[in-house]
């Protein structure tokens, strides 16, 4: 599997939590799958942390010309 570079990051404030991903030159259509399915597993560790009524959403971008994916997990109080 395709490993994230050097561009992970979390930032946190009081009321939300975001995690930043950039996975670059993926080889293949099962290397995007592959990441997909281990950024669901973190989603739902992120989501246990919160409150039940609060919103975690997961956005993952594909660049088809770059073959970069970049991977967006925020989670805390809706607005």
């Amino acid at each position: 599997m395709t490993s994230p570079d050097n561009k992970n990051k979390y930032s946190m404030d009081d009321r939300r939590r975001t995690r930043y991903l950039m996975y670059q030159g993926l080889p293949c259509f099962q290397a995007l799958v592959d990441i997909l399915l281990t950024e669901m597993f973190v989603y739902q560790e992120i989501a246990n942390q919160f409150p039940p009524d609060d919103a975690v959403m997961l956005d993952c971008s594909f660049s088809k010309a770059s073959t970069d994916i970049l991977c967006t997990l925020t989670a805390g109080p809706q607005d």
